[in-house]
């Protein structure tokens, strides 16, 4: 990873990440940031959708990880009247959910960009949508607790049970390593509350998040 944790060029000619290797494009193409897909139905629906009512009970908790992330320099938050004016913007519901070992949830909102919406109806995450991801990024082979295990007993085997060595590898806050590509962002907009004079307001998101 570059400085910072986010992928560049050139830390992945760092890496030694052979050019013949096949992941070696996708990693190149996802330096300029994530395509957001969507489905050839799919229609933004240039409107703030209702408030979920898990945001709506959290939402002070919510509204100050958001706040965090903006002082970060990760989102832009705007009025959404403003929002609004933003050709093809695409609204998904504000969310929160639980994390293990953190009272106040996830470090960072989640939204719901699989509800319909729009005109059509058609959600912007939906099993198109997901086979499209598979058909450009390749699919994802989670590793099992089998073959898990068989790692761990070949290692043993090589080394001895006295010498083995268990490590985990995490990236804080991974998924706002990576950038969205910037004509992609206006589909990731997510009304908030009002702020202290009663505007209402929205923030979007130029980087991953949890949907």
């Amino acid at each position: 990873m570059s400085e910072g944790g986010r992928l560049s060029h050139a830390s992945i000619i760092a890496a030694g990440v052979p050019e013949d290797d096949p992941d070696y494009s996708r990693l190149q193409d996802l330096v300029g940031g994530i395509t957001i897909l969507s489905d050839e139905d799919f229609v933004p629906n240039q409107a703030p959708q209702p408030l979920r009512a898990k945001y709506v009970s959290m939402q002070s908790v919510v509204d100050k990880l958001m706040m965090e992330l903006y002082e970060d320099g990760m989102i832009p938050i705007l009025p959404t009247a403003a929002v609004q004016q933003i050709p093809g913007v695409h609204f998904s519901q504000s969310h929160w959910a639980l994390k293990k070992g953190k009272v106040w949830g996830r470090p960072a909102a989640i939204g719901d960009a699989s509800a319909p919406s729009g005109d059509t109806g058609v959600a912007l995450n939906s099993a198109v949508v997901k086979d499209m991801c598979i058909q450009k990024w390749g699919n994802i082979h989670h590793p099992t607790v089998t073959s898990l295990s068989a790692l761990v007993l070949r290692q043993a085997a090589r080394v001895g049970w006295d010498n083995l060595v268990l490590w985990k590898m995490d990236l804080k806050g991974a998924f706002t390593l990576l950038f969205i590509r910037p004509d992609c962002v206006r589909k990731a907009a997510f009304a908030l509350g009002a702020d202290k004079d009663g505007v209402d307001v929205s923030m979007m998101y130029p980087v991953g998040f949890f949907g």
